[in-house]
This record gives C-alpha cells, sequence and structure tokens, in this order.
C-alpha cells in the first residue's frame, strides 16, 4: 500500500512593530509547490531557516538553501517554489524605501539600495536578521529594536547595495510605462480597463501590454492587484471591517478580496489583521 501524500501547509506569523513606520516582519512555513509571480512595494530581506526553493527572477533561475540570505528589489516581479518535500521555512523583513533611504542619506550618499544579486551566504548578518525577529518578537526596548535594525540595514548595504545605475532617457515605450504606472497608483480602487491605459498612454492596446510586461515581468493587471494588497494592509492595520476592506481596495466582493490575500500574502485578511 502506497502512503498518502502529507497535506500542504502554509503557515505565516505577521508581525507589524508599533512606532517602526514601513517595517513587517513574517515567518513562514511552507509546502505549498508554488507561490505566483507577484511584487512588492518593500523590499524583501530574508534568511532561508530549513528547507529550500527556487526563485525566478529578473528571467532566471534561482536555487535558494538555508543559511543563505535572499533580497528581493522593490517592485520587482518575482515567483518561488520549495523543491523539498519537507518545505522550507523563511523569516522575511519587508522593509520601507524611505528607510534604506534613512540609512543611505547617513552613510553612504553614492550608493542606492540596489541589488543586483538575489542571494548570497553571509552567517554573521543571517544571525543579525534572525537575532531582529527575536528583538521584536520578545520585550525589548524600542532603542534595542530600532538599533538592531539600523546595524542589519547598514550591513546590508555595505555588503551587497550596488552603485546607481546610469538614467537612460525616456524613449516613447518607456515614457508610456511609466504613464501606465502612475495611472494605476492614482486609480488603485478603480475599474480601470485596457482601453483606459491605452488612451493615457498614445499606444495600442496590445503593444502598451507587451512593452508593460517587458519593463515589470507582470501584465498591468497583475500590477493593480499587488497595489491594491498594499493598500488592503494599510485598512487592515487601522481596524476596518473586512468588507469595507475589500470595497475601499478595489476588489468586486469580500470572497473574492480573501481568495486573492491569502493566495499572494499567505494568511487571510482577518487573520493579518490580528496579528498585525
Amino acid at each position: 500500500m502506497s502512503r498518502a501524500e502529507p497535506a500542504a501547509r502554509h503557515d505565516v506569523t505577521v508581525l507589524r512593530p508599533v512606532g517602526f513606520e514601513g517595517l513587517e516582519l513574517t515567518r513562514t512555513h511552507t509546502t505549498l509547490a508554488v507561490q505566483p509571480r507577484h511584487l512588492h512595494n518593500e523590499y524583501q530581506v530574508g534568511v532561508i531557516q530549513k528547507g529550500g526553493g527556487v526563485f525566478h527572477y529578473r528571467g532566471e533561475r534561482h536555487t535558494v538553501f538555508a543559511g543563505q540570505i535572499a533580497v528581493v528589489q522593490v517592485q520587482e516581479a518575482h515567483s518561488c517554489f520549495t523543491n523539498f518535500r519537507e518545505g522550507w521555512n523563511y523569516s522575511i523583513l519587508y522593509v520601507s524605501p524611505s528607510l534604506f533611504n534613512d540609512v543611505l542619506s547617513e552613510n553612504r550618499k553614492n550608493l542606492a539600495a540596489y541589488f543586483s544579486v538575489l542571494s548570497f551566504r553571509n552567517v554573521a548578518l543571517a544571525k543579525a536578521v534572525l537575532e531582529l525577529f527575536r528583538c521584536f518578537e520578545q520585550p525589548a526596548s524600542r532603542l534595542e529594536q530600532g538599533t538592531r535594525l539600523m546595524h542589519v540595514l547598514t550591513k546590508l548595504i555595505d555588503y551587497c547595495a550596488d552603485t546607481p545605475l546610469p538614467t537612460e532617457p525616456l524613449g516613447r515605450e518607456q515614457r508610456a510605462v511609466r504613464l501606465t504606472k502612475a495611472y494605476l497608483h492614482e486609480n488603485v480602487s478603480e475599474d480601470v480597463t485596457l482601453s483606459d491605459l491605452a488612451a493615457v498612454t498614445g499606444l495600442s492596446k496590445f503593444y502598451l501590454l507587451r512593452q508593460f510586461s517587458n519593463s515589470f515581468g507582470i501584465t498591468p493587471h497583475a500590477y493593480q492587484t499587488s497595489l491594491r494588497i498594499a493598500l488592503a494592509k494599510t485598512y487592515l492595520r487601522q481596524g476596518e471591517p473586512l468588507a469595507r476592506v475589500a470595497a475601499e481596495a478595489g476588489f468586486a466582493d469580500q470572497a473574492h478580496f480573501t481568495k486573492t490575500f491569502k493566495k499572494l500574502v499567505g494568511v487571510t485578511p482577518g487573520r493579518y489583521q490580528t496579528r498585525a
């Protein structure tokens, strides 16, 4: 008799520290095969603690293992899955660009928070990230928490942040992509159509879709969904009722909101609100 496959697990703990705007910490254990392609408005700094997985990022496949640090650039599309039967455990810091800019302005003005590598091994930095988690999870002064946070961000920038890339002149296509991005930000909860975006940019719907997907790695619809999830998180942290959050963030109904949120965040909106 063959042994039945164990049921898939996806357990996420979310912590949103009081007094640290722009910082979110999550611990995850998952055996799910695939997390769909998406992006975040924050940098992701993760330590793989057990098992391992595969990222599809910047057009390449990257395998990461326990002990490594993975850094995903803000607003860069990616997907991932575990290729371990027992899944993988990882702890992730979601850090807003403003937090990194605070560190850069005080330390290395000639650098930008741009990370050309996805994963690397640095035992001391991985240990510092995990100690930061424990500091926020257990009783500790805000001074200690802030000190450890700045230590981690500074060491991360020192270790693998790159010099700014040269700015390229904006062509017609690049300008259209930026207009599309700005329009989606300004109308995040509206029922935007591809025709609306084509009218704003002056490109055909097909050409605009191809240019945007080439630039961001995801479609305008997936980008809009990522923006809506970020907006929903803000409302949830403010204690708004789930039905109102769904409506304010632009979802068709609460059921659609819950399904999409859990798919991308890993927990239901209700659980996120309780934990955060």
